[in-house]
């Protein structure tokens, strides 16, 4: 995935991740506006360990990532929590990643934040990552802020 200032695409199936924004200390905020395309109800943001492999959107859905789908559920490490969130189809997303506190924090405008815990410990960094399931159509994202 190449990030500019005109954004990035991703196509079909896929899943994106920012290697250049790589974190393992500290905090970064970064802002992403998903499109209004595609089926939202496989489309994920969040963090992935900076080692996990680009592939379709179910590389998201292991240990090593934790995200907000499409429809508002919650995952912690791959795993499912309890918590719910809201939809992130054709919303600016605001992401900030804490490492010394192991937060993962998702915004968006009109809604409470989505905390998420437990990023890794190990020293292995994390990286904003999208993914866009089963969607045939492109949905763009845009890193608008960061604090790189």
């Amino acid at each position: 995935m190449t990030v500019s200032e005109e954004g990035a695409k991703v196509q079909g199936r896929g899943m994106a991740k920012c290697d250049r924004c790589a974190l393992s200390s500290g905090s970064m905020t970064v802002t992403v506006e998903v499109g209004e395309d595609g089926y939202s109800g496989c489309q994920y943001i969040g963090v992935v360990r900076a080692g996990t492999a680009c592939g379709d959107y179910s590389s998201m859905c292991e240990k090593g990532a934790w995200y907000l789908t499409g429809d508002g559920s919650v995952y912690e490490d791959g795993d499912r929590t309890a918590g719910r969130g809201w939809a992130i189809k054709g919303q600016a997303v605001t992401m900030v990643v804490d490492m010394d506190a192991r937060t993962l924090t998702l915004s968006r405008a009109g809604e409470s934040d989505v905390v998420l815990t437990g990023l890794p410990d190990d020293g292995e960094a994390v990286v904003p990552a999208v993914a866009l399931g089963r969607s045939l159509r492109t949905l763009p994202f845009f890193i608008l802020q960061s604090s790189l």
